[in-house]
């Protein structure tokens, strides 16, 4: 999901099923091949309401085109599944929005609870056999 305006946008994305580390998905995401963040992206770790979150800036050198890109990782308070008709568990949240941004958003930011849980998922479709 994306959502902009005149003055920014923000992106939500569930990212990294199994039991991979908080640095490494960081890492991964600053670091991508295409260099969303630039060259020479900065990783800032903190502590984000009791658990431990990154946030990525870019560097100068990012492209126009991505218009100030920076996110937010942290780790859900439990593994999530984003679509009953998923089988992945999901264990990262990620807040993109422009760098001027980014910060404020995150303030705002509460999980209120992990959906849809297995017992949230109907086990078949009504009306079929």
């Amino acid at each position: 999901m994306r959502y902009e305006g005149s003055d920014g946008f923000f992106a939500l994305l569930a990212v990294s099923g199994g039991s991979v580390s908080l640095d490494y998905v960081c890492r991964s995401e600053a670091y991508h091949k295409l260099r969303p963040y630039g060259t020479n992206p900065r990783i800032e770790y903190f502590s984000f309401r009791g658990v431990e979150a990154c946030l990525i800036w870019p560097s100068d050198d990012q492209s126009t085109s991505e218009e100030g890109l920076s996110a937010l990782v942290l780790p859900y308070p439990t593994p999530v599944r984003v679509h009953c008709n998923e089988l992945a568990h999901f264990s990262y949240f990620t807040l993109y929005a422009d760098k001027d941004h980014i910060q404020r958003l995150a303030e705002t930011l509460t999980f209120v609870r992990p959906v849809p849980t297995p017992s949230d998922c109907p086990t078949g479709v009504p009306g079929m056999p």
